[in-house]
C-alpha cells in the first residue's frame, strides 16, 4: 500500500473548517436536572428534637440548627428564614453541633449502624463519614480548635469516639458505662465532659502521632451528696469562668463544678424538674418545667431572674391578636423548656418547648426581655393535609387563599397560611405567635397529648409506627366542605366531629363507628346532593345527608376488612362512589332513587386484586380513579365500566408500599408516597416519573397539590410539615391544561415596578375661561378634533373634562338633535394631549409662543409610563404583588402637593422626614399652634446639655434637613429615651402605662399595632397619610435591607407585683457550698475517694 500525501490546505480552506467547526453549527446538548433535585424543599414546619444535643446556634452568624426527620434545618432570625441540609440516607438525626468557626456541622444517627456525618454549611453537601456506633448516636460536639470531633452512642452502645475528621481516622476511643445525656468541650480544648445517669465524667485528650485509636482516659467528678442524681445536661464556662463546668440535674439542681472535677456548689431552681442549661460569660440559662427559663449570675450563682412564660396549653391562637392584652390564667399549664442556645453576639436566646414550639428571645436587657419570633408546631404524627377550597362566586370564603390544614395524633386540628400577604379582601391578622399558624382546634378540649411524654422520649426516634399505639386520642382524618363553610373531622376512637368554620365550634358529633375512622370524604357540589361518608376500620362506610343535619342515610358493609379510602364523583346528575380496602377489593357504586323518595347506593362493579389497595384519588374529568397499592404500582380504573385502563410502577424504590397518592387539579401529575420515606411525582398519562424527594424519617401520611399549582405539602408521622416548591415547568404545564378545560381564566400579570411614583395635582391653578359650547344640538357635520384644536388649549384640569367634548371624541352622541343632558356621559378613556408630540409639531398646535404667560402649562402631565391623570376624585394607586387590589386617593387627602418617587435608596430619608412630621404634628396639639420652637425641643428632648444661642437655632433647623438619615433617624432615637416605656405592649397582664404612645411607635413594627386609637391628639388627613406612608415605605425597606432584623421584638415588661416577687426571690434562691468535701479532699491531699 502506497502512503499519498495530502497538498496542504491553503487559506480559503482553513477558513471553510474553521467555520465547520464553529461551535455555533455544534449540537448542543443541555444537562438534565436530576429527579432528585427538581422539586425543591421551600419550609419545613415542625422538629423532631427532644434534648439539648440536637439544638445549637452559630454564634458567628447567629444561625440555629435543629433536625426535622432527616432534614437539618438552618434558622436565621434575622430575616425569618429557612435553608436545608438534606441526608439521603434516610434515618433520623438525633444528635448536631455547630464548628467553631460556623463553617461545618456535624449530625448523628439513629438506628442499625449509623454515621456520623460531617456538612459544609454553605455548599449543603456531605464533607465526611464515619461509621463507629451500631446502634445509635446520642451527643456529638466539635473541639474548639477545629481538628476533633466526639461521638457518644446510645445506651446500648456504650462507646464514645474521638474523630481526627481531617485526616478521615479514629484518634480515640473508650467504653462508658451508664447512659449519656449532653456532652460538652472546656474553652481551652484539652478536655471535655460528659454526664448522664448518676455520672459526670472528665475526658482528657492528648495529642498523639499513631495511626492507631488510643484509649481515652476519663476521670468521674466528685459529685459527694449528689452521687445519686441523674445528670440530664452540661455546660463549660466561657471568658473568666472558663474553668468552672455547670450541670443541671433532673430534681431541679444547678450545680458548679471547679477545675479539680469537686462539685463545690449548687442551687435550687425551686422546680419540679430541669432538662437543659445554657451559659454565656455574664450569665446561666437553666430550662424547667412548666415554661420557666431561670436565669443565674456565672461568677456567684445568685438568681437573676425568670423568662417570661410561653403560650399556655390550649390557648386560643386566633384571638392573640394583641399582647397588651393577652395575660397568663392563674390555673393555666405550660410546656416545659427541653431545649435552650444562647447567640453571645447578637444576645439571643433560642427555646424549645416539649410541645413542639420554638421561641427566640432577645435577652440583651434582662430586665426587658422581648420575644423576636415564636413558631407552634405538631407534636406528634400528623396524619392528613388538605387545602381550603377555592370558593366560586356568591359565597364568601373565610380562610386567605393558599390556607391548608392538618389534623395529628396531639388532638389538633391546626390552620397555616404561608402566604404573607393575601389579595382577598378577607386576610386574617396574624396572631402574636406564628405568622404561619392561623388557629388551632382542639378536639374535646383535651390538652393532654399537646406534649411529648416521658415514655416517647425515653424511646426516642427508635420508636415504631405510630399506628401501633395503643392511645386511642388524637384526629384520624378529616374532610373540608365543598363551600368552605364546615369541617368534619374522625378520631381514633370511632367518632365524628362537625366544626363550623366560621367560629371553629363544635355543632355536632356522631358516635358513628366502634374502631378509628380512616377516611371521610363530602360529595361534589355539581352533583346536587350533598353527603358525607365515613369508613372506618370496623368495615363499615357510613352515610349522611348534611341537609337534615347529618342524619344516616345508608350503611354499606360490603368489604370484609378495614377500609382505606373512599371517593365520590362530581359529574351532574350520576353520582358515583367508590370505595376500597385491605381485603383487596375496589366496589364501584351508583346513587339510586327508591320508591318511597330516598336516596341509595348500589354496588355496580366488585373489582379484586392481588395487592392491597392503601389509597385512591379521582382525576379532574372524573372518568378515572387511581389506586396506590402494596405491590408499589398505580392501576387506573375506569369509573363507569370498572375495567383497569392501565397500571405502572409508582416508586423508584425496589422495596416498599404505597401509601398515599394525590392528582394535581388538571390531573396532569400524580404523587405517590412510599414506606421507604421517599416521594415521586409522575406523569399521570405517560406513567413516566419526573421528580423524586425525601426528608421525612416516618411514613409520609398525607400529600396534596396547592390549589394554584406551584407547590405541594407533604406530611408525616415524625410530625413534620414540609411545603415543597414545584418546578415552574409544572406549574406551567398544570395552567396550561386547566386552561384548555376552562377551569381557569388567564390572567394579565401585574408588572413589577422598580419604584413607585405617585402624582398629585397643583395646589393653585389659574382660573381660564372655558370654550363655549352649544350644549342644546350637536352639528353632526362639523369634524370635532378640527373644532377642539381650532381653539386656544387649555390646561387638563379645564378643558379635557368638559362632557360636550369627551362626548364629541367618543362619538358617542348618536342623533346630533338629542339635548346634551338626556346623553349619559361615560368614563373617559381618550384625551388629547400634545405631550408626546416633538417641539415643531407642538408649535403648530400651539402656535409661536408655546408657553407663554397667558397659556398655563400643568405640571402634572404624564410623565411616565405608569402615570395618570388627575381630576377631582383623585387618582388610583395599584399594588406591585396583587392584581385586583388598588387604594384610591383624593387631592385632599395627600400629603404635599408634589411628585413623591419612592426608591430603594431614599427610603430610610423619608420615614425619617414623616417622624419627625409627626413630632412636630403633636407637639402643636399639646402646647398649641403658638408655642416657641425652643420649648418644643426641650419637650421633644431635643434640647441637648450643650447651650444653644437663640441666633443660632434657625442655621440649626435648616441644617437639620441635611443631614443623614442615619444620624437623623439616632437623634430621633434620643427624642424617645426619656419616654422609652410609652406605648410599650406589655404582657403577663401588666397594664400599659397611662401616657400616649409614642409617633415611632405608630409607624414601625407589629408593637404599635392598634394603638391609634388610644392617640390623645385629633386625628388630620396629613397624619393619617404619613402614618400610612410612613408604616408602608418601613415595611418595604426591611423587606430590602438585609443588615436589619425583619421583625420588632415584642417586649414583656414585669409588673411591680413581679419586680416585687422577684426582688424577694432572690433571696430564696441559697446557693449552698459544699464545704464538708472541701475539708476532706484538703486533708487528703487532693485526693477524694
Amino acid at each position: 500500500m502506497s502512503l499519498i500525501r495530502q497538498p496542504a490546505p491553503n487559506g480559503h480552506e482553513r477558513q471553510l473548517r474553521k467555520i465547520v467547526r464553529s461551535p455555533l453549527l455544534k449540537k448542543r446538548t443541555s444537562k438534565s436536572v436530576p429527579l432528585g433535585e427538581r422539586v425543591t424543599l421551600e419550609r419545613v414546619l415542625g422538629l423532631t428534637l427532644s434534648d439539648n444535643c440536637a439544638f445549637d446556634c452559630d454564634r458567628n452568624t447567629g444561625l440555629i440548627a435543629y433536625p426535622a426527620g432527616c432534614v437539618v434545618v438552618l434558622f436565621n432570625p434575622r430575616k425569618n428564614k429557612q435553608t436545608h441540609i438534606f441526608s439521603h440516607f434516610r434515618k433520623t438525626i438525633t444528635a448536631l453541633a455547630f464548628s467553631p468557626d460556623g463553617k461545618y456541622i456535624v449530625t448523628g444517627e439513629s438506628g442499625h449502624m449509623p454515621a456520623v456525618r460531617i456538612w459544609d454549611v454553605a455548599e449543603k453537601t456531605q464533607v465526611v463519614e464515619f461509621a463507629g456506633h451500631k446502634f445509635g448516636i446520642t451527643c456529638v460536639a466539635f473541639s474548639p480548635n477545629n481538628k476533633y470531633v466526639v461521638s457518644v452512642g446510645s445506651q446500648h452502645d456504650m462507646v464514645v469516639n474521638v474523630w481526627d475528621w481531617k485526616n478521615s481516622k479514629r484518634a480515640a476511643s473508650n467504653k462508658i458505662s451508664s447512659k449519656v445525656t449532653a456532652i460538652c468541650f472546656h474553652e481551652s480544648g484539652n478536655s471535655f465532659v460528659t454526664v448522664g445517669t448518676r455520672n459526670v465524667r472528665f475526658w482528657y485528650m492528648s495529642s498523639t502521632k499513631s495511626r492507631e485509636a488510643v484509649p481515652l482516659h476519663g476521670r468521674s467528678g466528685i459529685l459527694g451528696e449528689q452521687r445519686n442524681n441523674f445528670f440530664c445536661d452540661v455546660a463549660c464556662g466561657k471568658g473568666a469562668n472558663k474553668e468552672k463546668t455547670f450541670c443541671i440535674t433532673k430534681s431541679g439542681l444547678l450545680c458548679e463544678f471547679d477545675d479539680k472535677r469537686l462539685l463545690d456548689k449548687w442551687v435550687e431552681l425551686r422546680t419540679s424538674q430541669a432538662y437543659c442549661v445554657a451559659v454565656s460569660e455574664s450569665y446561666i440559662f437553666a430550662g424547667c418545667a412548666n415554661g420557666v427559663i431561670r436565669i443565674f449570675s456565672a461568677d456567684t450563682l445568685h438568681y437573676t431572674g425568670t423568662l417570661p412564660r410561653p403560650h399556655d396549653l390550649g390557648v386560643n391562637v386566633a384571638a392573640s391578636m394583641d399582647p397588651s392584652t393577652y395575660s397568663h390564667l392563674v390555673t393555666a399549664q405550660y410546656p416545659n423548656a427541653v431545649a435552650i442556645t444562647h447567640d453571645d453576639e447578637n444576645h439571643r436566646l433560642t427555646a424549645v418547648y416539649d410541645d413542639h414550639s420554638l421561641y427566640v428571645w432577645d435577652v440583651r436587657d434582662i430586665k426587658k426581655i422581648g420575644k423576636s419570633w415564636s413558631f407552634l408546631y405538631h407534636s406528634a404524627p400528623v396524619w392528613g393535609v388538605e387545602f381550603y377550597p377555592n370558593i366560586p362566586d356568591g359565597n364568601k370564603s373565610l380562610l386567605p387563599a393558599g390556607s391548608f390544614i392538618t389534623c395529628s395524633t396531639d388532638n389538633t386540628i391546626r390552620v397555616w397560611n404561608m402566604e404573607s400577604s393575601s389579595s382577598n379582601d378577607n386576610a386574617i391578622k396574624r396572631n402574636i405567635f406564628s405568622n404561619e399558624l392561623l388557629n388551632i382546634v382542639y378536639l374535646d378540649g383535651d390538652f393532654s397529648n399537646l406534649c411529648e411524654s416521658e415514655e416517647t422520649k425515653l424511646s426516642g426516634p427508635d420508636k415504631t409506627d405510630p399506628t401501633s399505639s395503643e392511645d386511642k386520642k388524637g384526629v384520624r382524618c378529616f374532610c373540608i366542605s365543598p363551600n368552605g363553610q364546615q369541617l368534619a373531622a374522625g378520631d381514633r376512637s370511632g367518632n365524628v366531629h362537625i366544626y363550623d368554620f366560621h367560629f371553629y365550634d363544635e355543632i355536632l358529633k356522631i358516635e358513628a363507628h366502634d374502631a378509628e375512622v380512616l377516611c371521610l370524604e363530602y360529595s361534589k357540589p355539581q352533583t346536587g346532593y350533598k353527603l358525607l361518608a365515613s369508613a372506618s376500620r370496623d368495615r363499615l362506610i357510613h352515610i349522611f345527608n348534611v341537609q337534615e343535619d347529618y342524619a344516616l342515610l345508608q350503611t354499606l358493609d360490603d368489604h370484609s376488612s378495614s377500609i382505606t379510602a373512599v371517593r365520590f364523583t362530581d359529574q351532574p346528575n350520576d353520582l358515583h362512589m367508590i370505595s376500597c380496602g385491605a381485603d383487596k377489593s375496589i366496589m364501584f357504586r351508583t346513587a339510586v332513587r327508591t320508591p318511597d323518595g330516598g336516596l341509595q347506593f348500589a354496588r355496580n362493579h366488585h373489582v379484586n386484586s392481588k395487592s392491597t389497595f392503601y389509597d385512591m384519588a379521582t382525576d379532574a374529568s372524573m372518568k378515572y380513579v387511581v389506586a396506590a397499592c402494596q405491590d408499589r404500582n398505580l392501576r387506573i380504573y375506569n369509573i363507569k365500566s370498572g375495567k383497569q385502563k392501565r397500571c405502572y410502577k409508582g416508586s423508584m424504590s425496589d422495596d416498599g408500599t404505597l401509601i398515599r397518592v394525590d392528582l394535581d387539579p388538571s390531573g396532569g401529575y400524580a404523587a405517590t408516597s412510599c414506606s421507604d420515606k421517599t416521594m415521586s411525582i409522575y406523569d399521570f398519562y405517560a406513567g413516566e416519573c419526573v421528580a423524586t424527594m425525601m426528608g421525612h424519617s416516618e411514613l409520609v401520611t398525607g400529600l396534596r397539590f396547592s390549589n394554584d399549582c406551584k407547590n405541594m405539602i407533604s406530611v408525616s408521622g415524625d410530625g413534620c410539615i414540609f411545603v415543597w416548591k414545584l418546578p415552574i415547568m409544572f406549574t406551567q404545564n398544570m395552567k396550561d391544561r386547566l386552561a384548555e378545560m376552562g377551569q381557569v381564566k388567564e390572567k394579565r400579570p401585574y408588572p413589577m415596578l422598580r419604584r413607585g411614583t405617585y402624582t398629585a395635582f397643583p395646589s393653585v391653578i389659574p382660573e381660564k375661561p372655558s370654550p363655549e359650547f352649544d350644549e342644546t344640538t350637536v352639528d353632526s357635520g362639523a369634524n370635532p378634533l378640527e373644532e377642539l384644536l381650532s381653539q386656544k388649549f387649555l390646561p387638563t384640569k379645564e378643558s379635557m373634562l368638559q362632557p360636550a367634548a369627551i362626548q364629541r371624541l367618543k362619538g358617542t352622541l348618536g342623533d346630533p338633535k338629542i339635548p346634551i343632558e338626556n346623553v349619559g356621559i361615560r368614563e373617559p378613556d381618550y384625551r388629547f394631549s400634545v405631550g408626546p408630540l416633538p417641539s415643531w409639531a407642538k408649535k403648530q398646535v400651539l402656535g409661536e409662543q408655546g408657553d407663554s404667560p397667558d397659556t398655563y402649562s400643568s405640571p402634572t402631565q404624564p410623565k411616565g409610563r405608569w402615570a395618570q391623570r388627575v381630576d377631582d376624585r383623585g387618582f388610583q394607586v395599584k399594588s406591585e404583588w396583587e392584581d385586583n387590589t388598588s387604594i384610591q386617593l383624593r387631592l385632599a387627602e395627600c400629603m404635599d402637593r408634589r411628585r413623591l418617587t419612592v426608591e430603594q435608596d431614599t427610603l430610610s430619608e423619608q420615614v425619617s422626614q414623616m417622624q419627625i412630621h409627626l413630632l412636630m404634628l403633636e407637639e402643636k396639639t399639646r402646647y398649641g399652634p403658638y408655642a416657641s420652637r425652643k420649648e418644643c425641643d426641650v419637650s421633644c428632648g431635643l434640647q441637648g446639655d450643650a447651650t444653644v444661642l437663640d441666633d443660632e437655632e434657625d442655621d440649626d433647623d435648616d441644617d437639620d434637613e441635611f443631614l443623614p438619615a442615619a444620624k437623623r433617624l439616632a437623634n430621633l432615637e434620643e427624642m424617645t429615651d426619656e419616654n422609652v416605656q410609652d406605648g410599650v405592649r406589655t404582657s403577663r397582664g401588666s397594664e400599659r402605662v397611662g401616657v400616649p404612645p409614642r409617633p415611632r411607635d405608630l409607624a414601625i413594627g407589629r408593637a404599635a399595632k392598634g394603638s391609634d386609637d388610644n392617640l390623645e391628639s385629633p386625628s388630620t388627613p396629613d397624619r393619617e397619610v404619613a402614618e400610612t406612608m410612613a408604616g408602608e415605605l418601613l415595611k418595604l425597606e426591611g423587606s430590602e435591607d438585609d443588615d436589619m432584623d425583619d421583625k420588632e421584638v415584642i417586649i414583656y415588661l414585669p409588673t411591680e407585683e413581679e419586680e416585687e416577687n422577684a426582688s424577694s426571690d432572690s433571696s430564696k434562691y441559697c446557693v449552698t457550698q459544699n464545704t464538708n468535701f472541701m475539708k476532706k479532699y484538703a486533708r487528703n491531699g487532693g485526693s477524694c475517694h
